[in-house]
């Protein structure tokens, strides 16, 4: 495993004490598509991302992509997922069984999903 995705993998799962009821978020998969995912209904405590990796058997295998919020509630956030390749679509190709999608306050993952990938409707 790079030393990237370590390191973002041992910050995603560290949350001691950052958690909170305020931080929530669903995927709205009526309106995600492989190139984006809509997150709706998000509510945070304080400014932070949403951030999508690719995810495997417990590991990141790969960052898709972000999208900032503000603290408060939040109608809908779509993040854009970076394609591997200027050909191929973000998740046309290997990169995870699932999507790990997390919300990000003050570097502490204070929530988060697993989600099948790819995502088609």
């Amino acid at each position: 495993m790079s030393r990237p995705i370590a390191f973002a993998l041992a910050a995603l799962l560290t949350t001691a004490g950052a958690a909170s009821a305020e931080n929530t978020f669903v995927l709205d998969r009526a309106r995600s598509t492989p190139s984006s995912l809509a997150i709706t209904n998000v509510q945070a405590d304080a400014a932070g991302t949403i951030e999508v990796y690719a995810y495997d058997d417990g590991d990141l295998v790969r960052f898709l992509g972000a999208a900032p919020i503000q603290p408060g509630n939040t109608a809908a956030v779509d993040v854009l997922i970076s394609p591997p390749t200027a050909n191929k679509g973000a998740l046309d190709q290997p990169t995870g069984d699932d999507l790990l999608v997390v919300l990000m306050n003050d570097n502490y993952s204070v929530a988060r999903l697993v989600t099948d990938a790819p995502l088609s409707n």
